[in-house]
C-alpha cells in the first residue's frame, strides 16, 4: 500500500493525452505488439503502461515503447481520479484479466472508453461471483480469445463480447521475423538436430534416457537455468549416462555424437528457426513453458505430462500432421519420450515441408488481434 501511495507522489510531469494500457504483471506480453503497432502507426502518440505487480516494473520501463509507467495506484476514487487527472488518458485498454471496479467506474464516468483484450474466462472463488456481472458491464467492450470464452461470458454480461484472438500470436511471429542470429549461428546452422528448450533437472533426466536409446540424432539442450553449478551438474549426468556434450560458448564448430548445450541467453527462436523439432521444458516438473516460439517456427513440439496450464499447448495436441501424430505431441513418460522422439524424427524425415505447412496455417489463423485492438483504438478516438 504504502509503495502505491508513494509512486503517485513521484510521478513524472505528463505532455497531453495518454494510451492507457493495464496489466497485473506479465501479462505484459500481452501487451508488446501492441506497444509497436501503435507506435507504427503514430509514432508521436504517448502510452501509458500501469501495472498491478512491481514484479514486472523493470522489464515495462526498460521497454523503449512506452513513454510513462506507473504502478496501479489503490483502486479507490481519490487515487484513481488523481491518476486520471495526471495522465488524461483517451482510453484504456486492460490486458488479459486485470480487471478493478473503482477503476473501471471512474473510467466510466470521466467518458474514458476501456476494452479487456485477450480475456479468458477462467473459474474465479464463488465469493466473487455475485460481482461478475457487475464489473464486466462496467467496460465498452471485451475481446476475448476464443468462442468458448465467448460463450461463458455471454451468460454473465450484457455486454457485447467479440472473439479476437491472443495477442501473443502476433508478438511471437514477430520476433521470429525479427530474430537475430548469434555471431556463433554457423555452429548449428545446417544441421539436422532436435532442441530441448527452457529444460529443468526433471526435464533433463528424462531427456537423458531417452537419448541413450537414440542413435544420429544431433541435440541441443537449452537449459532453463544457466548458472555454473547447474551446467556442472547437467555435464555430469549426460558423462554418466555415456553422453559427450560440449558448451555452445566454448566451441567454434559442434563435433559429432556430442549434445550441445547452449549457455547463453537470446538464442531461443533463432535455434528453434534452424531445428528439426523440439521438446519444451517445464513439463516433466510442473508446468510447462510456452510452446508458442516452435509452434511459430513451424516445428512439431514434444511436452511431457504437466501440460494443461497452457492453452495452446492443448489446442495444438488437437492439430494433427499425420494419422498418429500431433503438432503437439504430450510424453507421459520417459519411455513415451524416446518413442516419440523415434516417430517425429522419422516423420520429418518423410514429411517435413508438409507438417511445417500444417502448423504455419494453424498458427497464421491465430494471428491478426493486435490489429482489431489497434482498430478500436481508432474507432474511439484514441489512436490516428
Amino acid at each position: 500500500m504504502l509503495l502505491r501511495i508513494r509512486s503517485q507522489q513521484e510521478q513524472k510531469e505528463v505532455s497531453g493525452a495518454t494510451i492507457w494500457i493495464h496489466c497485473a504483471s506479465g501479462e505484459f506480453e500481452y501487451a508488446k505488439s501492441i506497444l509497436r503497432e501503435v507506435k507504427d502507426i503514430n509514432p508521436r502518440a504517448k502510452i501509458l503502461v500501469s501495472y498491478f505487480s512491481p514484479s514486472y516494473k523493470t522489464q515495462i520501463e526498460k521497454t523503449n515503447l512506452v513513454d510513462y509507467s506507473q504502478i496501479l495506484p489503490l483502486d479507490l476514487a481519490g487515487p484513481i481520479q488523481n491518476f486520471i487527472k495526471k495522465f488524461k488518458p483517451t482510453a484504456l485498454i486492460i490486458a488479459r484479466s486485470d480487471l478493478w471496479p473503482e477503476l473501471l467506474n471512474q473510467c466510466a464516468k470521466s467518458n474514458i472508453p476501456t476494452l479487456l483484450f485477450s480475456h479468458t474466462k477462467s473459474s474465479v472463488n464463488p465469493l466473487l461471483k455475485p460481482f461478475e456481472k457487475t464489473i464486466y458491464n462496467l467496460l465498452t467492450d471485451i475481446y476475448v480469445v476464443s468462442e468458448s470464452d465467448k460463450e461463458s461470458l455471454e451468460k454473465i454480461t450484457d455486454k457485447s463480447v467479440v472473439v479476437a484472438g491472443d495477442t501473443r500470436y502476433d508478438q511471437v511471429q514477430f520476433r521470429l521475423q525479427n530474430r537475430i542470429a548469434s555471431s556463433k549461428s554457423q555452429i548449428y546452422e545446417g544441421r539436422n538436430f532436435f532442441i530441448a528448450g527452457s529444460t529443468w533437472p526433471e526435464d533433463e533426466a528424462a531427456l537423458i534416457y531417452a537419448l541413450t536409446q537414440i542413435q544420429d540424432l544431433p541435440t541441443v539442450l537449452v537449459p532453463h537455468e544457466n548458472d555454473e553449478a547447474h551446467l556442472q551438474n547437467l555435464e555430469k549426468e549426460l558423462t554418466r549416462a555415456d553422453l559427450k556434450s560440449v558448451r555452445f560458448s566454448q566451441i567454434e564448430t559442434w563435433p559429432e555424437d556430442t549434445v550441445l548445450i547452449v549457455d547463453q541467453m537470446g538464442l531461443l527462436a533463432d535455434l528453434y528457426a534452424h531445428c528439426k523439432f523440439a521438446f519444451v521444458g517445464g513439463s516433466f516438473k510442473k508446468k510447462v513453458h510456452s510452446v508458442m516460439e516452435p509452434l511459430g517456427a513451424k516445428k512439431p513440439v514434444i511436452v511431457g505430462p504437466f501440460y494443461k496450464n497452457n492453452r495452446e499447448a492443448i489446442i495444438f495436441s488437437q492439430v494433427r500432421l499425420d494419422s498418429n501424430t500431433t503438432a503437439v505431441s504430450v510424453a507421459q513418460t520417459q519411455e513415451e519420450l524416446h518413442s516419440l522422439l523415434l516417430q517425429i524424427n522419422k516423420l520429418q524425415d518423410l514429411h517435413n515441408e508438409k507438417t511445417a505447412a500444417i502448423i504455419q496455417t494453424e498458427f497464421t489463423i491465430k494471428t491478426g488481434a493486435t490489429k482489431m485492438v489497434t482498430q478500436w483504438l481508432k474507432q474511439k478516438g484514441a489512436l490516428s
